[in-house]
């Protein structure tokens, strides 16, 4: 082999020797980093697309903005973010006079928060143990009678009630606001005389004002004349947020008032 062949030879490798050199160090990177950006131009494209969406969404709820503040009003009156003693005086005042009773008093006690009751159903009652003997001296029935007892005509088994029937599923977040110390309740207490229909309907217009008033309590006495009936039941109020922070953990009153407080009517 003559010092030409090994020349070219050479050369060759050196060239081949470039262009690998070459293709890591200038070439890949670039691709690379190409590549790199269009995964990330993928990714913006995604996430405009999802804004695009979330944007089209809010502007149909905007188109419907309208509603939705008459409905935030209507809940405003509903619930305010205070007692509102007065108006909530005026709103059981049209209802007597709808009713057509007459108001004696009106009794506002302390607000108090509201704690969200358990929604855990009751525990069944369990029969006793298997191969418990009873201990009743009138119980003598034989196992095969209560078998046949505990069955309809038809051979089977009755139906046992379930414990969670009735039970309303509730948002936890919706749980936690009820238990964060903005939702107050306000116990009032509303005699008032007329007749039995009137006194009935009294208590049924109530809870159909434009402030929510749940009635707890109702009790008609007719054994005098006039007949007279006495409702007790709970206001609510929603403080907002800001008022509960600057109250700390005193949250039971959402403005002060006298305990309690009557307000006759003529």
């Amino acid at each position: 082999m003559n010092a030409r062949r090994l020349w070219q030879i050479g050369g060759s490798l050196v060239i081949v020797a470039i262009l690998v050199l070459g293709w890591f160090v200038a070439v890949a990177p670039v691709l690379a980093e190409a590549a790199g950006n269009e995964a990330d131009r993928a990714e913006v494209a995604d996430q405009n697309s999802v804004h695009e969406a979330t944007l089209a969404s809010l502007k149909a709820e905007y188109e419907n903005i309208a509603a939705l503040r008459a409905q935030l009003d209507e809940l405003a009156i509903a619930i305010p973010a205070d007692t509102a003693q007065s108006d909530l005086v005026r709103d059981i005042s049209a209802a007597a006079a709808a009713s057509g009773v007459v108001i004696s008093t009106i009794r506002f006690e302390d607000a108090a928060t509201f704690v969200p009751a358990s929604a855990e159903p009751a525990e069944p009652v369990t029969d006793p143990a298997d191969g418990e003997e009873s201990t009743d001296a009138t119980d003598d029935s034989t196992p095969s009678e209560t078998d046949a007892a505990a069955t309809d005509a038809t051979g089977a088994a009755p139906a046992v009630a379930d414990p969670t029937a009735g039970i309303v599923e509730v948002d936890p977040a919706d749980l936690a606001l009820l238990g964060s110390g903005q939702f107050v309740t306000v116990p009032v207490t509303i005699e008032f005389v007329g007749e039995p229909e009137q006194l009935l309907t009294m208590a049924s217009a109530l809870q159909s004002m434009k402030r929510l008033f749940l009635v707890s309590g109702f009790k008609m006495d007719a054994s005098q004349p006039p007949p007279r009936g006495t409702v007790s039941g709970l206001a609510y109020v929603l403080l907002d947020q800001d008022d509960v922070l600057t109250r700390g953990d005193d949250t039971t009153s959402p403005e002060p008032t006298p305990t309690p407080t009557e307000t006759p009517t003529p």
